[in-house]
């Protein structure tokens, strides 16, 4: 199983993923209106973690699921600089996706300090 074919399967959790990150924001401006400093301080930075993590999942899924196709059709000069193009810019969303990735990982390791 490919990929697109795998990112399209997960395609059907994009809206859980996203109520999650609204639900753990929403959590998070409760905890800073109603409950005290101590109940802020061990539940408010786990939430902002799953909230960013969930979006960055749901976006992940809906950049790949709709991955441009590799179609070796005989095209004429401006259909196969379009389709260079839009490949370029796939894999260049796809390496800032990989770097934020990264950064995020990085950042909920020092947060959480494991």
């Amino acid at each position: 199983m490919h990929f697109k074919q795998v990112m399209q399967a997960l395609y059907y959790i994009k809206p859980l993923l996203n109520f999650i990150s609204v639900a753990c924001l929403g959590f998070i401006v409760y905890l800073f209106l109603v409950s005290t400093i101590n109940m802020q301080n061990a539940y408010a930075m786990p939430s902002l973690l799953l909230a960013v993590w969930s979006l960055l999942m749901s976006a992940l899924i809906g950049l790949y699921s709709h991955k441009p196709s590799t179609d070796n059709v005989d095209k004429g000069w401006f259909a196969r600089m379009k389709s260079k193009v839009g490949k370029g810019l796939f894999n260049m969303v796809s390496l800032i996706f990989a770097l934020v990735t990264f950064a995020l990982l990085y950042v909920t390791i020092r947060l959480l300090r494991l």
